[in-house]
């Protein structure tokens, strides 16, 4: 009869925990990429908008003056 209870090497050794570690690791990394890409996208967007409503004030002020 084995200590374990016949549960040999179910969980994996070193191997598989630094595999998984990584993994872990490469998920996290790429999650963040993917926040920083929506922000920078909605700070792209905003600063589009303001700088499309400032073109259309000045248009209507130009057609204000004439």
């Amino acid at each position: 009869m084995r200590k374990d209870g016949g549960r040999r090497n179910r969980r994996g050794g070193r191997r598989r925990r630094m595999r998984e570690e990584k993994e872990k690791e490469e998920k996290k990394e790429k999650e963040e990429k993917r926040l920083e890409r929506e922000t920078r996208k909605k700070r792209m967007r905003r600063r589009r908008l303001k700088k499309e409503e400032q073109w259309l004030e000045e248009k209507k002020r130009e057609k204000e003056e004439k």
